[in-house]
């Protein structure tokens, strides 16, 4: 989803809503600027920054690109507040990628982000490669940087602890389709889908494990290429009755801000 956002990868349908536009259907002009104000990290920041650029360089580029700054200068300069900003001194300026830790070469990736002032940063699994220490670190850079800038974050994430600390709303996404959107404490606390319910049950808890049940999904989870008819969901769910296999259903409204796809919902 995030790389369809972004046209790194082509999407097959649907629309993605900016501030009333479809980016899908945006000219060759209106998507370069629109490159500027929609900023991705990505999950491996082993991989994200070139190695023969020093980190200087690598923040001025897109500056260069984008005509941000007075001159040579003055983006040097802005490249180097932002590095401060994101917990690493001037000395870094001139180094080069293989000279950080992993979750230092993230705090880079977020500050070139930075260099253009976008309003949406994509967070493509942005944490998954770090130790968990260092993963509280950016985090809470993240959400200090929000504050801050005023940013929106659409965070792609496997990890349930992440998504409860850093996440206003959340989507729950089940082979490329959404089958429940909400609050976060919604979503946690009351799941409504079956695939939901499962995957929150899995989750480890600090209080008393007594009385628990995790939920057991059976068989494999079918290719994303060929998924089933109905709800994709089907041939895993222990709900499912003959309707699920033949229709895609429908969104029920659990709440004003809260809803689901599942044809269960509607029969209550």
């Amino acid at each position: 989803m995030g790389l369809s956002l972004l046209r790194l990868h082509e999407p097959t349908g649907g629309e993605v809503i900016f501030e009333g536009k479809d980016l899908l259907k945006l000219s060759d002009a209106e998507r370069q600027h629109m490159r500027r104000r929609i900023q991705v990290v990505f999950q491996n920041p082993y991989a994200s920054l070139n190695p023969r650029f020093t980190i200087g360089q690598t923040l001025v580029e897109p500056m260069e690109i984008h005509g941000v700054g007075q001159d040579m200068a003055d983006r040097e300069q802005r490249a180097r507040s932002l590095l401060e900003k994101v917990g690493l001194d001037g000395r870094a300026f001139g180094k080069y990628p293989h000279e950080f830790s992993g979750g230092q070469r993230q705090r880079i990736a977020i500050a070139r982000c930075l260099t253009l002032n976008p309003d949406v940063l994509v967070l493509d699994e942005a944490v998954s490669a770090l130790d968990v220490s260092v993963q509280a670190q950016v985090l809470n850079l993240l959400k200090s940087l929000q504050r801050e800038h005023g940013l929106a974050y659409l965070f792609i994430t496997h990890d349930i602890s992440v998504v409860s600390y850093l996440a206003h709303r959340v989507a729950v996404m089940y082979l490329g389709r959404i089958v429940e959107q909400g609050s976060v404490d919604e979503v946690l606390e009351s799941p409504s889908h079956p695939y939901t319910q499962a995957l929150l049950s899995a989750v480890p808890r600090i209080e008393s494990e007594a009385g628990r049940k995790v939920i057991v999904l059976q068989g494999d989870m079918p290719s994303p290429a060929n998924p089933p008819q109905g709800c994709h969901f089907h041939p895993r769910c222990s709900r499912a009755v003959a309707a699920c296999r033949s229709a895609y259903p429908q969104e029920v409204h659990i709440s004003a801000s809260h809803s689901a796809r599942c044809i269960r919902l509607s029969e209550a």
